[in-house]
């Protein structure tokens, strides 16, 4: 299966693209120092990297002074980011980075890795949207705006599921901007939740109400609800799923997860909560804002 891979060589290239292994972006005689994967976040203007190469490991930047990064990305701060207790490496800050034209082979999936680019630019064109800066442009009520209702939706090309939410956060954590949804235990959703890496948070119109009824009273176990209310499922960079028909898509990428633990419950209000709450308990999930689309 392609994925959004990357690697850095001994004499400094970045080399990215949409493939199924690490070592199909290697180019010649190419030496690999380390890899890993890649996404956009238009929110900042970042490509953000991270994870290891199963072939090659980690990045070992160390070993480099100047990266040279292909000119579509010249505009990008790039950062790699940690899974353990380290800070991110910017390597923007940290190496001199040099723009490189195109040579023979230079990126063996450029083609891809471009197209990958440019799906924000069509869902703007084709479904109406227009990419947005939450920091800047999101102007809802942060109090009210799950009140509202919003939707949620996870999974992959090959299967997903969406439901009806009034519970979140907004705002910003460990220096991010940041969104929190919460899935009970025996909902459908938990499961693609569970099982991938980005979700999608939806507002729709209110004469679209419907959408909203639906999706938070049927369950995608019995049925395609997308299908059945004849909404048109489109796909992020990343894969994310989310509906053509909605007027704003957030995207997010999961940082933490963590169900609930009643021994935490301070007051009443939790423990009447799930006395009696056939759905089972909570399940909080604290993804970072990368993308985010308004008609």
């Amino acid at each position: 299966m392609a994925l959004p891979k990357f690697i850095i060589t001994m004499d400094g290239y970045l080399r990215l693209g949409m493939v199924n292994q690490h070592k199909d972006l290697l180019v010649g005689n190419d030496q690999c120092i380390g890899g890993g994967y890649y996404q956009f976040d238009w929110t900042s203007n970042r490509l953000l990297l991270d994870r290891a190469s199963y072939d090659f490991g980690r990045p070992r930047w160390h070993l480099i002074e100047t990266l040279k990064v292909p000119e579509a990305y010249r505009r990008l701060r790039i950062v790699y980011c940690y899974e353990d207790d380290h800070e991110d490496f910017i390597v923007s800050d940290e190496l001199n980075t040099m723009a490189t034209k195109n040579r023979l082979g230079l990126i063996v999936s450029l083609a891809t890795a471009l197209l990958s680019m440019a799906v924000p630019a069509m869902a703007q064109e084709e479904h109406g949207f227009k990419n947005i800066n939450v920091i800047e442009d999101f102007t809802d009520n942060g109090f009210q705006w799950f009140r509202d209702a919003q939707l949620l939706a996870a999974g992959n090309k090959q299967k997903s599921n969406a439901m009806t939410i009034g519970w979140g956060g907004i705002g910003t954590l460990w220096g991010r901007p940041a969104m929190t949804v919460y899935v009970a235990e025996k909902r459908y959703t938990k499961e693609f939740m569970d099982s991938v890496a980005y979700f999608t948070v939806m507002s729709f119109d209110v004469k679209d109400s419907k959408v909203l009824t639906y999706m938070g009273s049927k369950s995608g176990r019995d049925g395609n609800k997308a299908q059945a209310l004849g909404l048109h499922t489109a796909y992020t960079a990343n894969g994310t799923p989310y509906y053509t028909e909605a007027t704003m898509v957030i995207e997010c990428r999961t940082m933490y997860v963590a169900p609930f633990d009643p021994n935490g419950f301070k007051d009443e209000v939790p423990k009447k909560m799930y006395k009696n709450f056939p759905a089972g308990i909570h399940t909080m999930y604290i993804g970072e804002v990368i993308n985010a689309w308004k008609k």
